[in-house]
């Protein structure tokens, strides 16, 4: 099951991604009951700091949650995953952009890694929408359509109803403007606009008419 959440933005403070990860066998000795535990605990402070809107508290412990699983299951779990988009995600809603795009192409690696379902292209249109915040327009329509194949690729509409259980591509409509983010309703578009895409949407670029 996806994370994905939209939150206001209550501060622009910036947290960096760590990458570096230490090994599980000798990390303090810790046994696999005290991972567990730690990672409940910490996915209650996690859940009570988003939900008062203090990302800037939330994101560390999000990152130590990442490490967790990945010493607990492995880096290419699904447990991984899930960890990883969730961090992305709250590193996009506290509009540190560099560090959602490291977790978030984390997160669709490993997801892809593990075969197409729901969550795979979750991670993907949460990539994509960092694409449309840098006008990469083209890169974030390509990274959707490679859910085509599978028929996998998830409503950009944070609130759709049919959000955890993913739609058909043939159900799918793009912008009519920038096509590179797709909807399967015209009330989702509409959602979405008003939240989000509006500040983003921009046509294709044509090429330049030869002069010669």
């Amino acid at each position: 099951m996806s994370h994905r959440h939209r939150q206001t933005k209550q501060k622009n403070e910036k947290t960096p991604v760590h990458t570096t990860f230490v090994d599980a066998s000798t990390e303090g000795g810790k046994s696999t009951a005290e991972r567990y535990a730690r990672r409940m605990v910490l996915m209650n402070q996690v859940t009570n700091l988003r939900n008062a809107q203090r990302l800037a508290e939330a994101i560390p412990l999000q990152q130590e949650i990442c490490v967790l699983d990945e010493q607990m299951h492995g880096r290419n779990s699904s447990s991984a995953g899930l960890s990883w988009n969730k961090l992305g995600e709250m590193q996009y809603e506290n509009k540190d952009f560099a560090a959602a795009e490291v977790s978030l192409k984390l997160a669709v690696e490993i997801r892809e890694g593990l075969g197409e379902d729901f969550d795979t292209s979750v991670s993907r249109d949460n990539l994509a929408r960092i694409f449309e915040v840098y006008g990469r327009m083209e890169d974030a329509k390509k990274m959707r359509l490679r859910g085509r194949k599978a028929q996998n690729i998830t409503c950009a509409c944070y609130t759709c109803k049919y959000l955890q259980q993913g739609v058909g591509f043939d159900r799918l409509k793009a912008c009519s403007r920038c096509k590179s983010v797709f909807y399967c309703s015209a009330d989702c578009q509409k959602v979405d606009w008003k939240e989000r895409h509006k500040f983003y949407c921009k046509a294709p670029e044509t090429p330049a008419a030869s002069t010669t």
